[in-house]
């Protein structure tokens, strides 16, 4: 096994939901938590913009993050790893309180490729679930 696959396999076993993204927020990676967390299947996650609306992350108000307010885009701008509560759409529509960690991924010359977000499931604000 190579070191790219047994990396790959580490990162399919995590119990936290991750996928990892281009430049573009084209989704490149989805491990098997993102799945059981989000209800959509790698197949269905692999290769969609994050922001065609499949995950629909939300603030406390119900405000739409995808734009200006993307934990995602604004780490890939500035270079910063940033963790925020956000709800997303399941699959199937009910929403999901997750702790969402984002993080720029950078190549061997420190230019930022990509992104990847790791995220499990976070008690609601006043520690109701």
């Amino acid at each position: 096994m190579d070191s790219n696959d047994a990396h790959r396999r580490v990162l399919a076993s995590l119990r936290d939901g991750l996928y990892v993204t281009d430049r573009n927020r084209v989704v490149t990676f989805w491990n098997a938590a993102a799945h059981q967390i989000t209800g959509y299947p790698s197949d269905k996650a692999i290769g969609r913009w994050c922001g065609d609306g499949f995950l629909d992350h939300v603030d406390d108000d119900d405000v739409a993050l995808c734009g200006s307010r993307c934990p995602l885009l604004a780490s890939m701008s500035d270079g910063q790893t940033r963790t925020v509560a956000v709800s997303l759409k399941h699959r199937d529509g009910h929403r999901v309180r997750v702790q969402v960690t984002a993080s720029p991924l950078h190549d061997h010359t420190g230019h930022v490729i990509g992104a990847v977000e790791t995220f499990h499931p976070a008690p609601r604000a006043g520690g109701q679930d």
